[in-house]
């Protein structure tokens, strides 16, 4: 697993902005082979809708104490 982008957006953007997003950058970088998005917060409802804006390869994530701790020593 290799970060390639990572983007914070602004509060109050819209899912659908943030969807747009991903989408031209997967069309930008053909080898993706995931996109994984931060869904504690939100839940299953953004990854659903990147789903089926065609963006087939979106996984969700949920951060916990642990896997931020493993994120940060790896």
């Amino acid at each position: 697993l290799q970060l390639i982008h990572c983007h914070q957006f602004p509060l109050k953007t819209s899912y659908a902005s943030v969807i747009g997003y991903v989408k031209t950058l997967c069309g930008r970088w053909n080898h993706m082979h995931k996109v994984l998005v931060d869904m504690t917060g939100v839940g299953e409802y953004i990854v659903e809708d990147m789903k089926n804006a065609g963006i087939g390869n979106t996984e969700g994530v949920k951060f916990t104490l642990q896997s931020k701790e493993e994120m940060a020593t790896y």
